[in-house]
């Protein structure tokens, strides 16, 4: 395989100095993430809902 011919592979970082909110982003990725899944939840009966968080 050509190396022009291997597929992309998405990725994502987040970089910043301590202090800097990188946790918050995160912390509200997976907020706005579960409140999608549970939404999508109460819509439809037989849809899986998202595991309780520790």
């Amino acid at each position: 395989m050509d190396a022009d011919d291997r597929p992309a592979v998405p990725v994502a970082a987040i970089f910043g100095a301590n202090a800097s909110g990188r946790s918050t982003v995160v912390n509200a990725f997976d907020f706005f993430g579960n409140a999608v899944r549970e939404s999508r939840a109460r819509r439809l009966p037989n849809a899986p809902r998202a595991a309780p968080q520790a």
